[in-house]
């Protein structure tokens, strides 16, 4: 099952506090994504990358809780829900 979101982190805090919170509670894989690039969502240096824009971040995952985990990871820095 995936969810996904559209996100802002437009500072360094932010991108911090997404990143940590994502590299210790979700053990599947998450992406981010602007156009046509695609970045592990757990690199610091690939979130970096696009944080200058809204950013499309998705789990893959068949675990309900951590799928709760990510929905409260991303609540903060929600723009907008995915398709």
């Amino acid at each position: 099952m995936n969810k996904e979101y559209i996100i802002n982190l437009n500072n360094i805090n932010n991108l911090r506090q997404f990143n940590i919170n994502v590299l210790c509670k979700i053990t599947s894989n998450v992406d981010a994504k602007y156009k046509n690039q695609i970045v592990d969502a757990k690199s610091l240096m690939g979130l970096i990358s696009l944080s200058s824009h809204n950013i499309k971040v998705i789990i893959n995952s068949d675990d309900e809780e951590e799928l709760k985990i990510f929905n409260n990871i991303c609540k903060p820095f929600i723009v907008k829900e995915g398709d």
